[in-house]
């Protein structure tokens, strides 16, 4: 089994991200149905060499990759990933897993090697079941909604400073779960996210949003996402193929998110955007003064990040000289 790096193998992976996030192009808002939210893509001038590895659905499909639990019982904090790929891996934080004795969710970002075995730090997302449905997991080539991640993140983020690695709070995420469930009105006996998240999607304004996503994401590297006047997630991909393979889950699980938003009353929605506030220069602003590097589960770098009222939280992978991910969610309310 694949041993976890000993260090970072960038010589500076905070200023490799700072330098790609510069180098991102926001494109004008378009306004979704509701008139609460606007979407801005993020494209990557002049991408044109070729990827040096696949994705985790795409090593799935193509009966390379094997998903399974970590040994003959299994274990709730770890999954166990087979790859006989010649290239290397992509797996994304918050990338939903489906099967085998409980659904699970990503812990982080991970490049893999090619052909190897890597034990993996994953969560519980549906805590009513311990049962095998499968003997291995399939991607669903979705994340989870913000609600599960940012709990994710923010709890991963307190390990790497207490030195413990990759884990999470399963407490914290399966309260996340709760509060989607709650949010959505969309309920499941063995509180199966996955389920949760099913049962709203037909919710009316779900698929006009959806659509809308669609068409403003095609062809972007990463989104901006804007509520209420107010900044509330930023996030890329440094591959603009990478982001193809996920902008359809993507647009599917913000689509659930914001056809569900608590009603506001006119006279608490800010007038307009903050002019000050540019996205990009905000989340480098969080990765440069408050970013914790960590070696990645295998290849490459961890950094980690969050604002000081804890309202934002920040997450990359930078890996061969290159920022592979990026994340930045802002709690939802």
């Amino acid at each position: 089994m694949a041993p976890q790096s000993q260090q970072p193998l960038d010589p500076n992976p905070v200023e490799v991200a700072l330098e790609a996030l510069a180098a991102l192009t926001i494109s004008p808002g378009v306004a979704l149905p509701g008139d609460r939210a606007e979407i801005h893509a993020l494209h990557s001038v002049g991408q044109t060499a070729p990827r040096d590895h696949l994705t985790l659905s795409e090593g799935v499909a193509a009966g390379k990759v094997l998903i399974r639990e970590a040994g003959p019982g299994g274990q709730v904090p770890f999954l166990e990933i087979e790859s006989q790929l010649d290239v290397k891996l992509l797996g994304l934080e918050g990338e939903l897993l489906i099967g085998c004795k409980q659904n699970r969710l990503l812990n982080a970002s991970v490049m893999l090697p090619a052909a190897t075995t890597t034990r993996i730090p994953v969560s519980c997302v549906e805590a009513g079941r311990w049962s095998a449905w499968s003997e291995s997991m399939s991607p669903k080539s979705s994340l989870a909604p913000r609600r599960v991640r940012h709990a994710t993140k923010q709890s991963v983020h307190h390990s790497q400073q207490q030195g413990l690695g990759l884990r999470s709070d399963q407490g914290a995420v399966w309260e996340g779960v709760d509060e989607e469930s709650a949010a959505g009105q969309a309920f499941s006996a063995s509180s199966n996210l996955d389920e949760i998240l099913e049962g709203q999607r037909h919710r009316p304004g779900v698929k006009a949003i959806r659509e809308a996503l669609h068409r403003a994401l095609d062809g972007a590297v990463g989104y901006v996402l804007v509520v209420d006047k107010r900044l509330e997630a930023v996030e890329a991909l440094g591959h603009v193929e990478d982001f193809r393979r996920v902008s359809k889950g993507i647009a599917d699980t913000l689509a659930v998110e914001l056809a569900s938003l608590p009603a506001v009353s006119d006279e608490s929605r800010p007038a307009s955007t903050d002019p000050t506030v540019d996205p990009l220069a905000f989340v480098q602003t969080l990765l440069r003064e408050g970013g914790c590097v960590t070696p990645g589960l295998n290849l490459g770098s961890d950094l980690r990040a969050r604002s000081n009222d804890g309202r934002w939280s920040c997450s990359a992978l930078v890996e061969d000289g290159e920022l592979r991910v990026f994340s930045a969610l802002a709690r939802l309310n």
